[in-house]
């Protein structure tokens, strides 16, 4: 049938999307651009200051914030942030503060089985926004837990491969 007349309340078109999971992944921004992005912080002292470990996943208590990595401190409330190679520190979401920090020391949180279809990412660094969407909206179903695992099953190569883009440089 022919949808190119029907249009919602507000008089815009209606757009059939055939595959969302594609397009979520196809329309999110890449990892290296989203540092850009996000609002910067000036950081003087702070209380319960803790850095993200990427060798173990696990956020230790920390002295200072002079060296690269994703950390957490009690800003006015628990507030996560990244300070990048050359010193410049921004605020985001645990999940993307964690990535950029793993993406400095070339370590993966997430992996694809091409023999089982399935994605899994480390629980706690999990795969942010959009992307995680993505996931979801290839088969409907969401993840599962194993093995301290987030285990999404029949995911395509496709999607896969436009999600690990995302995810790199």
């Amino acid at each position: 049938k022919n949808l190119s007349n029907i249009r919602d309340p507000n008089n815009r078109k209606i757009i059939v999307v055939d595959d969302p999971a594609i397009e979520f992944a196809r329309t999110s921004v890449k990892l290296s651009d989203v540092f850009l992005n996000l609002p910067t912080i000036n950081i003087g002292e702070v209380e319960n200051l803790k850095k993200f470990d990427t060798s173990n996943g696990k956020w230790n208590v920390s002295q200072d914030h002079h060296s690269s990595g994703a950390y957490k401190a009690d800003i006015f409330g628990d507030k996560h942030f990244y300070k990048n190679l050359n010193g410049a520190a921004r605020i985001g979401t645990y999940e993307i503060v964690k990535l950029l920090a793993a993406w400095d020391h070339r370590v993966t949180f997430y992996r694809y089985d091409e023999v089982t279809n399935k994605f899994m990412s480390s629980i706690g660094c999990e795969v942010p926004g959009l992307l995680r969407r993505a996931l979801v909206a290839s088969t409907g179903d969401l993840p599962k837990f194993q093995n301290g695992k987030l285990v999404y099953e029949n995911i395509s190569l496709n999607l896969a491969k436009m999600i690990y883009t995302r995810l790199q440089s």
